[in-house]
């Protein structure tokens, strides 16, 4: 059934390309506001897909929606389970994922780790996604997901944020070829939709933590002009224990 996932792929790709657009990359649809993009991840037979939506509000205000991770499952359809396993650092964690799967198949879960940067000057905030070896183990009846890879990106605009969901991910065992093509459409265009919308209805309810951000911003703004050196090149110091 993976040979045949993989033969459907490109048949799912056969679209027309935007004119100026990475060729690569095949748009599949384009609706309330929300684009969503695919193309073949070489060996997985899961293809890639990225989405994109401009939310009118801060980075860092939809940075904070990303960061709560026991709550994603509140805004994101066919989530099961988030939970924070372990934070590493400020900006470092790794936490637990379980997606519901259609009939007949069989949920899906991942212990992933997320790492952020560009936190403090909320311009251009990464959030990268990957597989994690921290042992935690599969729900009974789940099938665990081998690989996954991704991220979101989040781009201040004259509109807003302008934000980007990008996902490779070999989703393990055996899947029906219909649901390959709705997952690879519904996934990003609901997640893009809930992150919006619970951005929006959210607002306010993350002050601290994106005071929290910024007061880090300023912080490291004044060592710079302290030392007279660029930002990135001010030693960092380490906080008395």
């Amino acid at each position: 059934m993976r040979v045949a996932i993989r033969l459907f792929v490109p048949a799912l790709l056969a679209t027309a390309v935007p004119a100026g657009a990475d060729p690569t990359w095949q748009r599949i649809s384009a609706d309330d506001g929300i684009e969503v993009d695919v193309r073949s991840a070489g060996d997985v037979p899961f293809p890639e897909f990225r989405g994109h939506v401009v939310i009118p509000a801060a980075v860092l205000e939809v940075a904070a929606v990303l960061e709560d991770i026991d709550r994603v499952c509140e805004w994101t359809q066919r989530c099961a389970a988030s939970k924070l396993l372990r934070r590493l650092t400020e900006t470092e964690v790794v936490f637990y994922n379980r997606t519901e799967a259609p009939w007949p198949a069989s949920d899906r879960d991942a212990v992933l780790a997320a790492s952020v940067t560009g936190l403090p000057e909320g311009r251009d905030v990464w959030m990268r996604i990957r597989t994690s070896p921290f042992p935690f183990p599969a729900a009974a009846g789940t099938v665990r997901m081998p690989y996954t890879r991704g991220h979101y990106r989040l781009t201040q605009s004259e509109r807003g944020t302008l934000v980007e969901f990008q996902l490779q991910t070999d989703i393990g065992g055996w899947v029906p070829l219909w649901m390959v093509k709705f997952l690879q459409k519904r996934v990003p265009h609901d997640t893009l939709a809930g992150l919006r919308a619970r951005t929006l209805a959210w607002r306010g309810r993350y002050v601290e933590r994106v005071q929290r951000w910024q007061q880090a911003a300023a912080a490291s703004a004044l060592s710079g002009a302290v030392t007279g050196l660029p930002r990135s090149l001010t030693p960092s110091v380490a906080p008395p224990r």
